[in-house]
C-alpha cells in the first residue's frame, strides 16, 4: 500500500520536491485572527486610556472622587454610622477645613459635611496624644466683627 506524501510535497521520479502551498485570503485571515474581537477592543481601549492619561498628565489617583457626603463617607471609614462622623467634627477630632469642608447653601443654617478619605484616614490613624483637637464651638473665627 502506497502512502500519500505528507502536506506541501508531491512525489514524481523518486524525488522529492517542495510544493508551495496555495490558501484563499479568508483562510489566510482566519489564520491571522489569533485575537477575537472583544479582547481586542478590551486591549486597545485600555491602551488608549493609559496614553491619553499620560499625555494628559493626569495621575489615576486624582481622577477618583475623594470627597463624600457624610452618609457615604462614613462606610468608606469602616465606622459605625454617620452620627460618629458628626461627632468627630464637633469635638475637633476631624477639622473643618483640613479633613471635612461645609458645603451647605449660602442661606441654610444646617452643616452639610463632606469628608476627605484620605486626609480623614490619616487622621485617625493618629494616636489621640499627637491630634490636636479644638472643639468646634471653641474655634476662633475669621470673620471680622464691625
Amino acid at each position: 500500500m502506497e502512502q500519500s506524501p505528507p502536506f506541501g510535497f508531491s512525489s514524481s521520479d523518486s524525488t522529492e520536491t517542495a510544493k508551495i502551498p496555495t490558501a484563499s485570503p479568508y483562510q489566510i485571515q482566519k489564520a491571522q485572527k489569533l485575537v477575537d474581537d472583544e479582547q481586542l477592543r478590551a486591549i486597545t481601549k485600555d491602551a488608549v486610556k493609559e496614553v491619553l492619561v499620560e499625555m494628559l498628565g493626569l495621575n489615576t489617583i486624582q481622577t477618583q472622587r475623594q470627597w463624600y457626603d457624610t452618609e457615604q463617607a462614613y462606610s468608606r471609614l469602616d465606622l459605625d454610622s454617620a452620627e460618629q462622623l458628626r461627632i468627630m467634627v464637633r469635638d475637633g477630632t476631624l477639622r473643618l477645613e483640613h479633613e471635612v469642608r461645609d458645603v451647605r447653601s449660602p442661606n441654610s443654617q444646617v452643616p452639610r459635611y463632606q469628608f476627605h478619605i484620605e486626609k480623614c484616614s490619616t487622621r485617625l490613624l493618629q494616636r489621640p496624644e499627637k491630634r490636636r483637637s479644638v472643639p468646634l464651638g471653641t474655634r476662633k473665627s475669621n470673620k471680622k466683627i464691625a
